[in-house]
């Protein structure tokens, strides 16, 4: 079994919601509030701050990122990845201005302890408990992960990382989604894109 970390490519376009909903959400604290069921949806506008303006738009597809972690699926997405997404999270809709389709927000609650910590290799800041810090170089313990194929570990409260299995990668593949990258750690020089 191979496990990635879940990201998204450099050329597809980055997405955020207005500062007041960001400071609501807690996007930008260690406690992210979700909607609430029945809730008006967010609003995601493309773009990250400090984007040149007049900057060639960057590509739109079925996965996008805001805030480094909070994943935007399309509903082509959702249909091929559905039932991998809903049993192992919550899908929010939400309005990614400029596109007709619908997009959803998803959470991750598949928390699975399956970091084998000799081998992992984490970033700073050292001063932090040893599960929140950043995780570089990711090891695992395959036995833990089970049939689970998209997973966060314990301690990722902002979920900046989530991980995926191959059998999510045959699903991205099979249904020629676009704008994913799964990588064997943060930083991986030759990461599978779709």
């Amino acid at each position: 079994m191979e496990v990635f970390t879940l990201g998204e490519r450099d050329d597809y376009a980055g997405y955020n919601v207005g500062e007041k909903e960001a400071l609501e959400r807690g996007f930008l604290s260690d406690k992210v509030n979700l909607p609430e069921i029945g809730a008006p949806p967010l609003v995601f506008y493309e773009g990250v701050g400090g984007d040149d303006p007049k900057r060639k738009p960057k590509k739109k597809g079925d996965y996008h990122t805001a805030y480094g972690n909070i994943r935007l699926f399309s509903q082509r997405a959702v249909d091929a990845l559905g039932d991998v997404l809903i049993s192992s999270g919550i899908l929010f809709p939400v309005r990614v201005f400029g596109r007709n389709e619908i997009f959803y927000w998803y959470w991750c609650t598949c928390v699975i302890d399956c970091i084998d910590e000799a081998r992992t290799r984490r970033g700073p800041p050292s001063d932090l408990p040893l599960e929140r810090r950043l995780i570089l170089i990711p090891a695992f313990r395959a036995e833990k992960i089970g049939a689970h194929e998209i997973f966060v570990v314990p301690g990722q409260s902002r979920q900046y990382d989530v991980f995926v299995t191959d059998a999510f990668r045959d699903r991205l593949a099979s249904a020629k989604l676009k704008g994913f990258k799964l990588g064997k750690g943060r930083f991986d020089s030759k990461p599978w894109l779709c």
